[in-house]
């Protein structure tokens, strides 16, 4: 089967978790599902440009390496993603582990290999409104999943959740659309639609769930959309407070794009920072970067919507 996904045709027999949108275009990248390693490269023999987290054993939670042919992302004791330029191979060390496939795979995975391509990837979730893309990024719990989850109960679609990929055609900055599909806590699901009870949890250690959108749950645009905003939403404390919009100076929006790039080290460490940093120059100097100041409670978010709004219509 072939499958769209940031703006890229990925074919695969693999049983996916994920609902991903049909596509009729050409193939532009296989992905392999394998209980044993696709050669017999020792990787152990090779120095890794970037390793991050450490689990009790002492071994780091997660290993990049840059080889010859391909790079290589390790979930260490659970599966090596092999990733060639035409092709992912998951080598599944730990069966048990399987639930992590889909996570990594539409995660780090596919961000490192589309920043290969001279693709950058963010980390924000998207809506369109008005033909626009409005993306909203955020560190984890930072507000990006709730405030686009409000955009699609207010009827706007959903363009991607927790990453965003940019492409650059002739001077328009086109955000890719993603996967049909929210990850949310259950107090989430509950408010923007009715019970998680009917939605399948993402792992089986956290009660997160997988929430299919257009299935009776909002809509999804399967196109690019032109970049009309980035927001950064902080939290005020205070659910009566106004919903104050500041554009960033272009320093600080450099700042904030490069500090809300979702594999912000990796990309330094693979030395792709130089062409990004120029991408991102064109990027600021078309879409505005701005603060956004968010009232604390999930009710209050439809308020915030008007406000971005009308914010896209000035």
């Amino acid at each position: 089967m072939r499958y769209a996904v940031y703006g890229v045709t990925v074919a695969t027999d693999v049983d996916l978790a994920v609902t991903l949108p049909k596509s009729e275009e050409a193939v532009d990248l296989e992905f392999e599902l394998s209980s044993e390693a696709p050669d017999g490269t020792d990787l152990a023999a090779h120095e890794p440009v970037y390793q991050e987290g450490r689990r009790p054993d002492g071994r780091p939670s997660f290993e990049f390496w840059a080889l010859e042919d391909r790079d290589v992302v390790r979930i260490t004791g659970a599966m090596d993603f092999h990733c060639w330029p035409d092709r992912i191979v998951c080598h599944l060390i730990q069966p048990g582990e399987r639930f992590l496939v889909e996570v990594a795979l539409f995660g780090m995975v596919l961000s490192l290999w589309l920043e290969r391509r001279g693709t950058p990837t963010l980390h924000a979730s998207s809506a369109v409104i008005g033909g626009r893309a409005v993306a909203f990024m955020a560190s984890a719990g930072g507000g990006k999943t709730s405030t686009a989850a409000a955009c699609v109960a207010a009827g706007h679609p959903l363009l991607s959740d927790d990453l965003i990929a940019v492409r650059e055609k002739d001077g328009v900055m086109l955000a890719q659309p993603g996967y049909p599909q929210f990850r949310m806590w259950p107090a989430q699901a509950r408010h923007f639609f009715g019970s998680e009870g009917s939605h399948p949890v993402i792992r089986p250690d956290r009660d997160k769930r997988r929430i299919t959108v257009g299935s009776g749950i909002g809509s999804f645009v399967t196109g690019p959309s032109p970049l009309g905003r980035f927001y950064l939403p902080s939290r005020t404390g205070d659910p009566d407070s106004e919903i104050v919009i500041t554009p960033l100076r272009p320093k600080d929006a450099m700042l904030a794009l490069l500090h809300h790039s979702f594999l912000r080290r990796e990309v330094v460490r693979f030395g792709l920072q130089g062409p990004r940093l120029a991408f991102l120059a064109r990027l600021i100097a078309t879409v505005p970067v701005c603060d956004l100041a968010v009232p604390e409670g999930l009710d209050q978010l439809p308020r915030l919507v008007s406000a971005i709004e009308e914010d896209l219509r000035s």
